[in-house]
């Protein structure tokens, strides 16, 4: 989920297409509305796996070309966390405004405060329970894993077989444990999905595309609809005899298909992103406020689809041009300028 200065690739564009995806099928799922056809279309491409592909590309490229920790550390900062505490106090403001009474120890709801502005924003207390979905904002699940990528990155990039080694650990990760929680001091559940392990494969892919991208540029540039066509022939494939695609945690060949997917469409008329986006980037409002919305909708017992929709993007665009712009200025280096295209 980086962002920053408008560059020639396509970035901002697939970010764009990842958020409203796992925002549309949020939405659907919990408002009651049939997505059936809608899956059709949008769960070959889950929005999650795309994300960490591009966090592994832009990231490592970021920090191959400036490898000053102090920087690195600053840029992600700055790119998560300000819109992140923005959010929590909406969501805390919709919380009010629906009646909501939260019952519980002041002590907890401080810890869990404290959770959510710092690392562990997949904590959810028991007394957010009978709000909306029972959960304040499930997707955040995913700030977690992110802030763990930007830890091991440095650590993978010293020495390359580590991104081969840790990508094969992540892969027997993601079969074993993804299904399962880790209780924690304090009645905290860990669910393993939250936590680097089962999540490093995808991220690792994203990462190697980085390192040999000169290698793989006359394969990648200008080259996404034969990269298309093979990763939809792998998919229909895959689903024809069960194998595990269209999730959080795909099966790893396929998973690898796609990251080449989504790095050959980003260098593929590499100008549409700036034709259409103009440099602005809705991709991390709209996944940080879709679920906030949906609580607050079932919580005053309007389920309305487009309401949702609408109320997303006019918060996206209000977290856009007030909070993570002005705070990626304040970045010296753009990830988005990290590869031309060429």
């Amino acid at each position: 989920m980086q962002s920053g200065a408008h560059s020639l690739n396509n970035f901002d564009l697939l970010r764009l297409f990842a958020a409203s995806s796992v925002m549309l099928l949020h939405l659907c799922d919990h408002l009651g509305y049939e997505v059936s056809t809608l899956r059709v279309f949008l769960d070959p491409f889950p929005g999650v796996p795309i994300f960490f592909v591009i966090s592994g590309y832009l990231i490592s490229k970021s920090w191959q070309r400036y490898p000053l920790w102090r920087q690195y550390a600053l840029n992600r900062v700055l790119r998560i966390f300000p819109a992140l505490w923005v959010a929590l106090a909406v969501s805390l403001t919709t919380v009010f405004a629906a009646g909501f009474v939260i019952d519980a120890d002041p002590l907890k709801i401080w810890l869990w405060v404290a959770a959510q502005v710092s690392f562990a924003q997949f904590v959810t207390p028991s007394f957010f329970e009978g709000f909306g979905t029972g959960i304040l904002n499930g997707s955040l699940w995913t700030i977690p894993v992110e802030l763990q990528f930007y830890c091991v990155l440095p650590l993978l990039l010293a020495w390359r077989p580590l991104i081969w080694s840790a990508g094969v650990v992540s892969i027997g990760a993601c079969v074993l444990l993804v299904d399962k929680s880790m209780a924690l001091p304090g009645g905290i559940v860990l669910p393993w999905q939250a936590t680097l392990l089962p999540n490093l494969y995808m991220f690792a892919m994203g990462v190697l595309l980085a390192r040999h991208f000169e290698a793989l540029r006359r394969i990648l540039v200008g080259c996404a609809h034969w990269w298309l066509l093979a990763y939809i022939f792998a998919f229909v494939f895959a689903r024809r005899f069960d194998v595990t695609v269209g999730t959080n945690h795909p099966n790893a060949a396929v998973m690898l298909l796609l990251a080449f997917l989504v790095i050959s469409v980003a260098y593929t008329l590499p100008s549409l992103s700036t034709r259409l986006l103009r440099g602005n980037d809705l991709s991390y409002g709209i996944y940080i406020y879709h679920m906030v919305v949906a609580n607050y909708l079932l919580e005053v017992e309007v389920p309305s689809l487009w309401l949702a929709i609408a109320s997303t993007l006019l918060l996206a665009a209000a977290s856009w041009w007030c909070v993570e712009r002005p705070a990626l200025a304040l970045k010296n280096v753009s990830l988005n300028r990290a590869t031309p295209a060429t």
